[in-house]
């Protein structure tokens, strides 16, 4: 079962800069709040096994950084699971099933980058921010949309599940404190070496 809250987001734009592009999950069942901060899908993980959380799935969205020193357009997604079960729950994927820019659609995109824990224990929660490169050298309006697939397991259980993103209309921007906060890519410190983008 799902369902999506939708929030408002709103950022500053830095002069000169390409404009961030927000995205909201493509669902059928929305639930509007006021507290808000964006447009999240509401998940409740059940398993033939046993339930195993509540997660919640966003797009912080999509930007302009530097990624080996070349500026790219990078895709930030957003997880966080509640763990109501008895035992640990682990991460075991979390890529793009694709992605597409200006009517070309491109497949499995693998994050260059997951911050946050990939395992969470029984009682906890957790947020995990994955970063993806856009394959061309496009800017953030140039993408339509995109699909997150992930799975979460706790021992032989596994609940999988896809997450399908539209652009915002309005375009609703991350905030300064989402999105990463300078030109160097990611903005945690000490970084780990990032691959080379796809040419």
């Amino acid at each position: 079962m799902s369902r999506i809250v939708s929030i408002v987001v709103v950022a500053l734009i830095a002069p000169g800069c390409a404009g961030p592009q927000a995205f909201r999950p493509v669902e059928e069942a929305r639930v509007d709040t006021a507290d808000a901060k964006g447009t999240v899908a509401d998940y409740d993980m059940k398993t033939v096994q046993a339930p195993l959380g509540d997660a919640r799935v966003w797009a912080v969205g999509a930007y302009r950084a530097a990624v080996n020193g070349q500026r790219r357009t990078v895709l930030q997604v957003a997880v966080a699971l509640d763990n109501e079960s008895g035992e640990e729950l682990a991460v075991e994927s979390l890529h793009l099933g694709w992605v597409q820019v200006n009517e070309t659609r491109y497949e499995d995109v693998e994050p260059i980058r997951i911050d946050g824990s990939q395992t969470i224990a029984p009682g906890a929660d957790a947020r995990l921010d994955a970063y993806f490169v856009v394959p061309t050298d496009e800017e953030p309006n140039d993408v339509e949309g995109f699909r997150l697939d992930w799975t979460v397991s706790r021992g032989e259980a596994r609940y999988r599940q896809s997450t399908e993103f539209e652009q915002a209309v309005p375009i609703l921007l991350p905030t300064p404190e989402e999105r990463a906060p300078s030109d160097d890519f990611p903005p945690v410190l000490p970084p780990p070496p990032l691959p080379a983008p796809p040419p």
